[in-house]
Formats: structure tokens, C-alpha cells, sequence
């Protein structure tokens, strides 16, 4: 799966003994992170392996991520320590696009090359970037959730979901999303869009909605708000909303949490004459087997959208270990995704 296909191999690249190549990620204990670091390490590996070498020779690949994912300044912290070292080469995956551009630029200036992951830093120097193509993934998610919600008797309108929306690839699948439901399905309407990182700018207001309703079971405190009372409270706000679209696993999981719980009460509701059955909601999300196969087995999500993480592991290292041995790269690297369920 992964274009071009020099990045499927450590062949031919003569690389010098010793060589270090620092890979910065956004976190490192999803399914998706920890297949990325196999394949990274793997590359190194093979390089290993071809060139002969061992012990204080071998070439470093080093995968690194904040303590808590996701982190701007956790991450702005590990950059630091990574300089420090004077790596060959430093791949990263940034939170804010922002963030880190005067550290590469310090990075640049000590002779070491920048290559982007996943999320690109955006940065005007990155000597390449590896990545899923999330424009077309993205439009392909807004099909697969118009296909689902049709097969379900509705048209819209959706709710959008994220982890942020300073990630350069989930504004990639949004962005790509938003345009293809405007142009293609332009009955659907976006409702709204809903990032977890602003739940504490959110705790009040969704405290106080709650508040104010009938339902004494929904009072909740301020500092008591979870990112699950958050999508509840866009479902309740948006009572017409008849789709998710989840544009990370993060998201995924807990919206998925919130409509099983949705479902149980609204059953239980039912069962004791307790207003009208909430309809069922249509669910499309990007994620992996591990963690959403599961919800499409038991029809609680319609489709997801897989990323190529141990491709994405192993091209990212190849492109740094081809600078580290002199060779040109490719702007851009694609390493693929699956689209579940598969289509005859």
C-alpha cells in the first residue's frame, strides 16, 4: 500500500554506522501507535541487518510521545530533548501545526532534516511527508455515512467529532468531509462539530443546559463533566441529528460509548412508557480493527476507515534513513487505508 515503492524496502540505502533518527508522535499507547512503532523499528531492523552492523554501530530509530496524548506542550518539551541530542534526522506528527516552528527552524540551522508523519508540522522545510491521503479518506467516509443513513429511511442532518482541530490530518478529513456532503448530498446538513479539547471552556454551559431541564437524572457539576457528558449534550442539543462522523479513534470511542448508553436508556425508557424512542443514529469513524471492529460486529458503528500505521512506521523511518544516506525523497509518501466493511 504504500506510493512510492522505494519506501517498501531498506535496500540500497547506504547508511552510515551509527546514525540516529528521532520520531516524534502525538502518543504512543493506541493500537494504531503501537503498530507505527513496529514498523519503524522494523526498517531500522532491516537496515541493520544489510549493512552489517552491531553493537555502538547499529543506526537508532527512537520513537517518543508525550505522557499524555496529544499534548502541545508535552510534545514542544520532548522536541527539546530531542535537539539536545543531535539526531540525523527528526520525524514528526504535531498537535498544533503551530507549535513547534521555531524549534525546526533551530533544528534546520544544526544541520538536522525535518520529515512530517500522519499530522505534518506544516513547517515550509519538511524534506518530505508521510501520510494517509486523508482528503480522499475523508470523502469516502461522507459516502459510506449518507449510504448507511439512507439504508436507514433518513438524510441528516450529522454531528462531527474530533480529538482537536489544530491536527493537520483531522482538518484534512473534515474539510474534505464538510465539502463532499455539500456538494454530493446537499439535503445532509452539518448540525455541528464538536472538538474534545474544548471541554473546559464547556463545563459550565453544559452543567448549566443540563440544569435546566426536566430530568433531574442529567444534573451534573461543572468539574464533574466528562468528554462523554460533552457529546451527549450536542446529541441533546441537536435532537434532529440522525448520523456521527468521528474523525479519530479518541472521538469514536467515546461517541460510541454514549450511544450504547443512549440506547440502553432510551430502551428502558420505553419499556416504562417514558417519552418517544429515540431513532437510531448512523456512525462512520476513522480507527482500527482492534478497537472498532468490535462495534461494527455488532451493528452499533457502520463503517471505519483503517490507516496503514505499520506502513506509515515503516516508510516514515525509510524516508529519514535516505537522508541519513544521501538520497533524494519524495514530497509526498502515501502509505493507504481500508475502508470496513469491505466492498464486493
Amino acid at each position: 500500500m504504500i506510493s512510492p515503492e522505494a519506501y517498501r524496502s531498506a535496500e540500497d540505502l547506504d547508511v552510515g554506522e551509527g546514525a540516529f533518527v528521532s520520531i516524534l508522535m502525538r502518543e504512543d499507547s493506541s493500537a494504531y501507535a503501537k503498530d507505527f512503532i513496529k514498523g519503524a523499528e522494523r526498517a531500522c531492523d532491516e537496515i541493520n541487518e544489510l549493512m552489517g552492523y552491531g553493537g555502538k554501530d547499529r543506526i537508532r530509530v527512537t520513537c517518543s510521545a508525550p505522557a499524555k496524548a496529544n499534548s502541545i506542550s508535552g510534545q514542544s518539551a520532548i522536541l527539546d530533548e530531542e535537539l539536545a541530542l543531535y539526531p540525523d534526522v527528526i520525524a514528526a506528527s504535531i498537535v498544533d501545526a503551530k507549535a513547534c516552528e521555531v524549534q525546526f527552524d533551530i533544528a534546520m540551522d544544526n544541520g538536522i532534516y525535518i520529515v512530517g508523519f500522519d499530522s505534518s508540522p506544516g513547517y515550509s522545510h519538511v524534506a518530505a511527508t508521510v501520510e494517509t491521503d486523508n482528503r480522499k479518506a475523508g470523502r469516502d467516509a461522507a459516502d459510506r455515512l449518507y449510504a448507511a443513513m439512507k439504508d436507514k429511511g433518513s438524510k441528516g442532518p450529522v454531528l462531527i467529532v474530533a480529538n482537536n482541530t489544530t491536527s493537520t490530518n483531522l482538518r484534512k478529513r473534515i474539510s474534505a468531509f464538510k465539502k463532499r456532503i455539500k456538494s454530493k448530498y446537499p439535503k445532509v446538513k452539518i448540525a455541528g462539530r464538536c472538538s474534545l479539547k474544548d471541554l473546559d471552556r464547556m463545563r459550565d454551559k453544559i452543567a448549566d443546559y443540563y440544569a435546566k431541564d426536566d430530568d433531574p437524572r442529567n444534573d451534573i457539576l461543572p468539574d464533574d463533566v466528562t468528554e462523554e457528558d460533552m457529546i451527549r449534550y450536542y446529541l441533546d442539543r441537536h435532537p434532529k441529528a440522525r448520523g456521527f462522523y468521528m474523525a479519530d479513534e479518541e472521538s469514536a470511542l467515546i461517541v460510541l460509548t454514549v450511544l450504547a448508553a443512549r440506547k440502553e436508556r432510551n430502551n428502558s425508557d420505553a419499556e416504562k412508557g417514558i417519552g418517544r424512542r429515540k431513532p437510531e443514529l448512523s456512525a462512520v469513524a476513522f480507527g482500527s480493527t482492534g478497537k472498532l471492529g468490535p462495534y461494527l460486529a455488532d451493528g452499533a458503528l457502520d463503517s471505519y476507515i483503517e490507516e496503514n500505521a505499520y506502513g506509515m512506521g515503516y516508510a516514515t523511518a525509510i524516508a529519514c534513513l535516505r537522508i541519513a544516506a544521501g538520497k533524494g525523497n519524495a514530497d509526498r509518501i502515501e502509505t493507504g487505508y481500508k475502508v470496513f466493511p469491505e466492498q464486493e
